[in-house]
């Protein structure tokens, strides 16, 4: 059975914090730890797998899984928050689920990929009202980033162009993950890309970074 919680809970060391928005203190349950597990519902702190793992292993683990993530939204969720991004773990401990890993997508292992690169220098930008394109000059690597208005937007659809043609890629966020309202997806592999265009409904910035 799979549970949508609307907050992202990391635990550990008898003390909790919800990842999407960290203490004023910037102080995240005394510092992050070194491991951090991410999942979905076999993952839940009631099941105690993080407990498990935390004895097992004679260290501090911290949990950021929420259920109904299926396979990668949880993994997805703790790239772009702000947790990771001032303190990444030496150890990242990925549980996936026996069920619901049917609906895996290229674009997902993209969406990860370009996560947790990080920001990356911008080459070219647009804006636009249901979608935006922009041309880059020959790009073998590097990520598409877009950013959505409508934080009900779920999906964003995200051509890339190169010299082997033209792919199609369909970028989702979980219900869980509307709030980010950004969506990301790795260029590396896809030829010498020369032009990057992005659809979704309402206003979007899309940014091509190396």
């Amino acid at each position: 059975m799979a549970v949508i919680f609307k907050t992202l809970n990391v635990q550990g060391s008898g003390n909790s914090a919800d990842l999407i928005k960290l203490q004023a203190s910037g102080d995240l349950l005394g510092g992050a730890a070194d491991t951090v597990l991410v999942g979905a519902s076999s993952s839940l702190p009631s099941l105690n797998y993080a407990g498990f793992l935390q004895t097992e292993l004679s260290r501090r683990i911290d949990n950021v899984s929420f259920g109904g993530a299926g396979v990668f939204s949880s993994l997805k969720d703790y790239l772009l928050d702000e947790a990771y991004a001032l303190s990444k773990p030496g150890t990242l401990i990925w549980q996936i689920p026996l069920l619901g890993g049917d609906d895996t997508a290229e674009s997902d292992l993209r969406f990860v990929t370009a996560a947790a690169r990080g920001a990356g220098a911008e080459v070219s930008r647009a804006s636009g009202a249901g979608s935006a394109r922009v041309t880059v000059p020959g790009l073998t690597a590097g990520a598409a980033r877009v950013r959505v208005s409508d934080p009900a937007t779920r999906t964003v659809t995200i051509k890339v162009t190169s010299d082997r043609g033209t792919r199609e890629f369909r970028v989702t966020n979980s219900e869980r993950m509307t709030h980010r309202q950004e969506f990301l997806l790795d260029l590396s592999g896809l030829g010498t890309v020369t032009a990057v265009e992005a659809a979704a409904t309402g206003t979007l910035d899309l940014n091509v970074v190396k």
